[in-house]
């Protein structure tokens, strides 16, 4: 039987923010305790003031005996149940990090940091809400015991977690990237916008990276510290890169509107570049005996397709042909339940 199903569709554009927003700060592969993490700490907790702190993995380059050293040090104010020697820590924890390569040890594994922290879920990845953001931390390093594969005990732990998923924003955050200009991973290519994943976010590549593939955006922020790293052949869909000094990424998100920034520690903190995610109208799809009934609202802004799919895998979108008709406050069009196509968008 055909199902047919709606989904929400982002549109990048630079509008305004409205009132109601989090905002939190995300950085990669920072934990070396040198004058260029002092630099990007400096910028995340002064400049951006986050409500809290996602990582991209590889929190400490310096051993398990250092993990204090690596991200207490700059961050305790963040921690929950800190019980590290540099000051108090966060009376609710603020800081979530993803494990990255260099967070494993080959004689305790990953109980360095699973000791170190208090998180939700096994502490190796998991799921938090905060306002209008789900986030999804993912384990991608190979020595994960769950996998880190496509169709591994953690990836459908995370399709069923995105399925049930009701906030406006979904973001992933992992240690490696899908999709760069310098340290692709490809194992890493899930199906995440299929799944309903609205933004992944990646460390291991020493750089920064905007890349859009499939309509869905992929972004490399790993250069929180560590030694800076120099760009291939550009990716298909990279759109903008940049590695000439370390910096984080600020994020201000509201129920309708996700603005990211890339700062440079640069000149004291120097925008680098900044990209708004605009959740669109909301499409709704009603089942009733062989038809499929979509409608909008007739006050959505202008310039927006509605489109269908056979599938969200590798997804080919197509424009509707059929017109809708008006109904009170809404457009309304009625399709055949069994006809080609089972998923439906409306696309700026």
């Amino acid at each position: 039987m055909t199902i047919a199903r709606s989904i929400l569709v982002l549109s990048i554009s630079l509008f305004s923010l409205l009132a109601a927003q989090v905002r939190f700060a995300i950085i990669g592969d920072f934990g070396v305790d040198d004058a260029n993490e002092l630099a990007v700490a400096d910028l995340v907790t002064t400049d951006f003031q986050p409500e809290f702190i996602i990582t991209l993995g590889d929190n400490n380059y310096l051993g398990p005996e250092n993990i204090d050293r690596t991200i207490g040090k700059y961050y305790h104010p963040f921690i929950g149940n800190y019980t590290g020697s540099y000051g108090a820590g966060a009376l609710s924890n603020r800081f979530f990090p993803a494990l990255g390569n260099h967070d494993y040890d080959s004689i305790t594994g990953f109980a360095a940091h699973t000791n170190y922290f208090t998180l939700p879920g096994n502490e190796r990845y998991y799921d938090v809400v905060r306002g209008p953001v789900h986030f999804f931390i993912i384990s991608s390093d190979d020595h994960e015991p769950n996998g880190a594969t496509t169709n591994s005990i953690q990836a459908l732990w995370l399709s069923n977690r995105l399925a049930a998923s009701t906030s406006p924003w979904r973001l992933l955050a992992s240690q490696d990237p899908p999709y760069s200009s310098s340290s692709p991973v490809p194992r890493m290519r899930w199906p995440f916008h299929g799944w309903g994943a609205s933004i992944m976010f990646s460390g291991s590549a020493h750089n920064y990276e905007r890349i859009v593939r499939d309509d869905f955006l992929y972004i490399v922020n790993g250069a929180g510290g560590a030694g800076l790293a120099a760009f291939g052949t550009p990716v298909a869909g990279s759109l903008f890169r940049y590695n000439s000094d370390r910096g984080a990424v600020k994020v201000i998100a509201t129920e309708t509107n996700f603005t990211y920034e890339f700062w440079s520690v640069a000149n004291d903190g120097t925008l680098i570049d900044r990209v708004t995610l605009s959740i669109g109208p909301r499409l709704n799809v009603e089942l009733a005996n062989n038809m499929v009934r979509l409608s909008w609202p007739t006050n959505a802004p202008n310039g927006f397709t509605l489109q269908s799919a056979p599938t969200l895998a590798n997804a080919t979108w197509t424009n509707v042909s059929q017109t809708p008709v008006l109904s009170g406050s809404r457009y309304v069009l009625t399709l055949n339940r069994n006809g080609p196509h089972s998923f439906f968008r409306l696309k700026q």
